[in-house]
């Protein structure tokens, strides 16, 4: 293990955002590649899906690491994965 990797893990313990190496920031988000697996099987289909803010009913057009697409009524929603509760295929 390197020492700069031994300041950045210490660093954590302390304080978990913001990271930076050689000063500048990177993002840290979990990626569940199982969601975005069954996702891609979506892709193109219309499904149901609940959210921790309500649910979104509509046709999956995208799949991104962290997001989803869903097109619903001219509109697109852009749902952050780690917020999907549970996910119905119509």
């Amino acid at each position: 293990m390197t020492d700069r990797l031994r300041e950045l893990l210490r660093g954590l313990t302390d304080q978990a955002f913001p990271i930076s190496i050689k000063g500048q920031p990177i993002q840290v988000s979990p990626v569940d590649a199982e969601v975005v697996r069954v996702l891609n099987t979506l892709k193109g289909k219309k499904a149901t899906f609940q959210t921790t803010k309500g649910q979104v009913s509509g046709k999956v057009v995208d799949i991104q690491r962290d997001h989803v697409v869903v097109e619903s009524s001219g509109k697109s929603f852009f749902i952050r994965i780690a917020e999907i509760v549970w996910i119905k295929p119509q």
